[in-house]
Order: structure tokens, then C-alpha cells, then sequence
């Protein structure tokens, strides 16, 4: 395990590839249909194409991820099979409109993800960026909404580089685990292609506290109802 402060390569082995490739067709369907519970990270002024948005993950396939790193999984929680509850797919879309390529702008993340277990499944490039960096003024407090039936929204601010101090800098590999932390103000450059990262929550009993992703027995039976019509899970 590598011992940089704000991420952390894990030495496991990568996920076999017909899980791997489960995953992503998993969510190349999800994203295309707009299937599922979907949290939304935007921030302010940005097109919400330009967002990081997460889906929650089918239980079959984190069943998977269970069975294959089960060791060291029965020591988190966080990997529950529960909608909603530990595992996700994160999708980070890449330039639109001619762009050369997309940023996602310095941030921090709310209180409730102060860290997560990531694995990527599709870099979106061969020199994609992520930068740590120090803020030179408080912590800024989220805005968080949550009154849709099928996606949870919450906006963060963007942080100005004459705000911000560069800490760390990392390209995160294809096929490699990672402990990322989202507690401190970081950012992604030069994403050039669709970025998709399996997403393991950490800190799960602080998350389960604040009762992230709490579903309604309403929207669990919509949320199977929905992932019924999916194809990669026929």
C-alpha cells in the first residue's frame, strides 16, 4: 500500500474481467436509461453534464465484489448488498462541445463521504489528474436537496486557484484499488473519455448516522422494477 496522504494505492489484484466488464455495461445501460436511485455532485454555475453522477449498483453484481475480495470486504460493512448501502457506480462524463477535455473543478465532498474504496474500470484517459489541495478559507457547508423520487442532489462549492495550494497529485491506473479522500478540496483534469469507477463507501457507520441513501420501501420495489428492464442483468 502506497503512503501518500490523500490516496492510497491498494495492493489487491484486479477484478476478473467478466465482472469487470459486467460492471461497465452495468453502467453504460444505467447511465444511458437513467435507470435507478442517481446522486447528482454539481456545482454551482456548472451543466450537469459536466457532473459526477453515481448509481447505485444492482446487489447482484456487489455480491461479486463481495465473493471475490470477501477477506478483506467482511472487515467493512460499508460493502452491504442492500440498495444504496456501500457500493455504487460512478460516471464522470467526458468533454462535450468541442472541448479538448472536461475538468471537475476543486471541491470538497460533503461530510457524509469522507473517504471511499475506488476501483476504476475506465480512466477516461491516459493522463487524467487528481489534485489535493489546502484552502486558505473555511470549510464551506453543502447544500444538500433530497425530495425526488429517484435522485438525490447536492451542490458544492467551487474553489479558485488563487484559494487553493496544491498538496498532492496523482494519476489514478486502470485496474488498481485506491483509498481516495474526499475530506480535503481536490479536482480532476483533463478527462478525454468516459471515466467509470466502481465506488465502495468508508467511514460507514458516520454514513449510516446521517442515514445517506435511506430508500423507501417505495422506491426499493421502483428500484428493482427499473433494473428488471435492463438487459445487462437479464
Amino acid at each position: 500500500m502506497s503512503t501518500n496522504t490523500y490516496l492510497k494505492k491498494l495492493d489487491y489484484d484486479p477484478l476478473p474481467i467478466d465482472l469487470k466488464e459486467k460492471l461497465i455495461e452495468f453502467a453504460l445501460e444505467v447511465h444511458q436509461k437513467k435507470i435507478g436511485i442517481r446522486i447528482i455532485g454539481s456545482t454551482y454555475g456548472s451543466d450537469v453534464d459536466h457532473s459526477v453522477i453515481v448509481y447505485v449498483l444492482h446487489p447482484k453484481l456487489t455480491q461479486r465484489v463481495q465473493e471475490h475480495y470477501s477477506k478483506f470486504i467482511d472487515n467493512h460493512p460499508t460493502l452491504s448488498t442492500s440498495p444504496g448501502r456501500g457500493v455504487t457506480i460512478q460516471i464522470i462524463n467526458g468533454p462535450l462541445n468541442g472541448e479538448e477535455f472536461a475538468t471537475i473543478h476543486p471541491h470538497v465532498d460533503p461530510d457524509i463521504r469522507p473517504g471511499s474504496l475506488m476501483y476504476i474500470l475506465s480512466p477516461g484517459g491516459n493522463d487524467v489528474k487528481t489534485t489535493w489541495y489546502e484552502q486558505k478559507d473555511k470549510k464551506y457547508d453543502h447544500k444538500t436537496e433530497d425530495g425526488q423520487e429517484s435522485k438525490i442532489m447536492y451542490e458544492v462549492r467551487e474553489y479558485q486557484s488563487d484559494e487553493l495550494v496544491k498538496l498532492e497529485e496523482h494519476t489514478m491506473q486502470e485496474d488498481n484499488w485506491y483509498v481516495f479522500n474526499h475530506s480535503i478540496v481536490h479536482g480532476v483534469t483533463n478527462i478525454k473519455s468516459l471515466r467509470i469507477i466502481l465506488t465502495c463507501a468508508l467511514d460507514y457507520e458516520k454514513i449510516a448516522s446521517k442515514q445517506a441513501l435511506s430508500l423507501t420501501e417505495e422506491q426499493v420495489k421502483k428500484l428493482f422494477s427499473d433494473w428488471s428492464t435492463l438487459d445487462c442483468m437479464k
